[in-house]
């Protein structure tokens, strides 16, 4: 006899889902529980088609294309409000994102993408920029320390144990050698010292045979 539902439809184990005793699996309001389409059995992962790859690659591209453009004017932007540039760093990201999208779709923002992904290092000469001005604006007392360091520049501190230990190392290093020095001069002395005594021994021992040979 077949199974029916609430609704008076017959089970047909090719749509219904089944329990693993094999009764129809029903649910709390007395109908059969449909099958997921192609659930025949635990599902394997389907590898992403090699189309699909290239897709999502170029959106990536996309998406790192419109933050590599951004970033550095929030970097600068830091600089003028240390608040409205967090803020600006912190949403380069979602807008990249967005940009990628409608990118895949609109024809047009991929094209003007591509065209600022080609003047990409002029985006790198204005990060650069920034961090040149804000790493000097801080040595001098011009730009607070937290607002320098959120573009990358080092403290005025830390610069200055960075100094401080290259000087000592220099210095290490130049004792170093002025006693490997002392110590070169002091053997060639030595060596001198005992090359003319050496010499002197010859010179007697010749005097004394060339004596003994005229008597």
């Amino acid at each position: 006899m077949s199974e029916i539902d609430k609704a008076g439809e017959i089970f047909d184990p090719e749509i219904h889902s089944t329990k693993s005793d094999g009764t129809p699996s029903i649910t709390k309001s007395g109908y059969f529980r449909k099958r997921r389409r192609d659930s025949k059995g635990p599902q394997e992962p389907r590898p992403a088609s090699a189309a699909g790859k290239a897709e999502a690659d170029r959106q990536a591209s996309y998406v790192k294309s419109v933050a590599g453009v951004l970033q550095p004017f929030a970097a600068v932007w830091s600089m003028v409000d240390p608040v409205d540039g967090y803020c600006a760093s912190e949403l380069v990201g979602p807008w990249a994102g967005v940009f990628g999208e409608l990118a895949m779709e609109y024809p047009q923002v991929a094209a003007a993408i591509e065209k600022a992904a080609v003047v990409g290092p002029l985006t790198g000469v204005v990060g650069l920029g920034a961090l040149t001005l804000a790493q000097f604006g801080h040595n001098h007392g011009l730009i607070p320390e937290n607002i320098a360091r959120m573009v990358g520049a080092r403290s005025r501190t830390e610069i200055e144990k960075i100094l401080a230990q290259r000087g000592a190392q220099m210095a290490a290093e130049a004792e170093e050698w002025r006693r490997f020095a002392e110590e070169e001069r002091r053997r060639a002395e030595a060596k001198a010292a005992e090359d003319e005594s050496d010499d002197d021994v010859v010179q007697a021992d010749g005097g004394e045979h060339g004596y003994a040979a005229a008597v």
